[in-house]
């Protein structure tokens, strides 16, 4: 998942929504073993993909950037997958496809995004 994000597309409900607005919002991900580090929206969310409380995310929501939030994050299947403690959703990332062809899917509360990798 290592490398700089832009998204490209967002459905919702299962339909193209070109006018999302998360449509051109970038995210960088870095990635080492089972540590991820995600910057977007103004936020920088650093963890432990191990499972547990302890390691997980310890930050604020990007939605208002004070509500505080404690996420357990793991990798599940070759998926970056987050649960907010006390809340009964699921974020998701995954890669689709391989070489330049490769983007990837982002799974949030109300949409799917799809991500292609900023050539720099």
């Amino acid at each position: 998942m290592r490398g700089t994000w832009r998204v490209v597309s967002v459905a919702v409900d299962g339909r193209d929504h070109p006018g999302h607005r998360a449509i051109g919002g970038v995210q960088r991900i870095e990635q080492c073993g089972d540590r991820v580090v995600v910057t977007g929206g103004g936020i920088v969310h650093d963890m432990r993909a191990d499972g547990s409380v302890e390691r997980g995310v310890h930050d604020v929501a990007e939605l208002d950037k004070t509500t505080p939030i404690t996420v357990v994050a793991s990798f599940e299947d070759g998926v970056h997958v987050l649960r907010p403690v006390g809340l009964p959703i699921e974020v998701t990332r995954r890669i689709e496809g391989s070489g330049d062809d490769r983007r990837l899917v982002w799974q949030y509360v109300g949409f799917t995004a799809t991500l292609e990798l900023v050539r720099i």
